[in-house]
């Protein structure tokens, strides 16, 4: 997105490949730095929530889904590549929280003896993206160019 943006804002005869990469190491560098600090803001707000009002961990989830949520709508919002980090910002440390807080909540509700294998369908379901999913239901992904429509385009039967 920070290369899109970049090339959007900048004319063709200006744009420079070594400053859209410095953009994208920056967001790049904003997510993973906001992910570590994701870690350490839910297990402080989990176990504070926990221990102060005997409120179980699973409640933090809410937390994280409304960080995913802002992080989505102020993307959305983004026009320009200097406001970007704030969506990365946002991303990062919703990402940090929930791989912090899941196998805690997920050791919770299961025990230590189901832990380990709830926590491998856990870390699997996050990582199967839709086209790994389309191709294991065999649904092609990628239509060859020399079709007429696409997969979208047939699921909704609509022309290109």
């Amino acid at each position: 997105m920070s290369q899109t943006l970049y090339a959007h804002e900048t004319p063709a005869a200006q744009y420079d490949p070594s400053t859209a990469a410095r953009w994208q190491a920056t967001q790049v560098s904003t997510i993973s730095v906001t992910n570590f600090l994701g870690r350490i803001f839910i297990g402080l707000v989990s176990d504070f929530s926990k221990h102060t009002y005997s409120l179980p961990r699973s409640y933090c989830l809410t937390l994280v889904s409304v960080m995913f949520l802002l992080s989505q709508l102020v993307t959305i919002g983004v026009t320009s590549i200097s406001t970007l980090w704030i969506a990365s910002l946002l991303l990062g440390l919703a990402y940090g929280s929930v791989f912090s807080l899941f196998p805690t909540v997920c050791l919770e509700w299961f025990g230590m003896r189901k832990h380990i294998h709830k926590m491998k369908a856990i870390q699997t379901s996050i990582n199967q993206s839709p086209s790994s999913l389309l191709r294991k239901l065999g649904i092609p992904v990628h239509v060859p160019h020399s079709r007429s429509q696409s997969l979208l385009c047939h699921i909704w039967n609509q022309p290109r």
